[in-house]
């Protein structure tokens, strides 16, 4: 079974709470996030009595709240702006937005063009 324990403590238990988190080969993922919470926790075990024991174990450095998963959906495919670092993103965001101005303000020109090309070859 696998849960997701979300964990809130204090910028001195930051590093504690990494070194605790590496004693435990259960914990699968670490992620250190912004908001609320300081870091949530992926956490793959036979049996909530092994969750219960981990939750026990990370409950002295941080305020732990533990949620089972009942089911994963299948990872998302990873597309090129992921890939791209953020200087290319946002270049490439860019352009795109010019392109799709000039598209929404230049329907008038190719029409004197095909003026125009229609006059001159008469």
């Amino acid at each position: 079974m696998s849960a997701i324990i979300r964990l809130r403590t204090t910028h001195e238990h930051i590093k504690p709470c990494l070194r605790r988190f590496a004693e435990i080969p259960q914990i699968i993922e670490i992620h250190r996030v912004t908001g609320e919470d300081c870091f949530v926790l992926k956490v793959l075990v036979p049996t909530p009595e092994r969750l219960e024991a981990i939750v026990d174990r990370i409950a002295g450095v941080a305020n732990v709240t533990t949620s089972l998963v009942l089911r994963s959906e299948p990872p998302r495919p990873i597309g090129m702006a992921l890939i791209l670092n953020t200087r290319e993103r946002e270049f490439a965001l860019r352009s795109n937005s010019c392109r799709s101005a000039q598209g929404a303000t230049s329907p008038q020109r190719p029409m004197r063009n095909r003026a125009r090309a229609s006059t001159s070859t008469s």
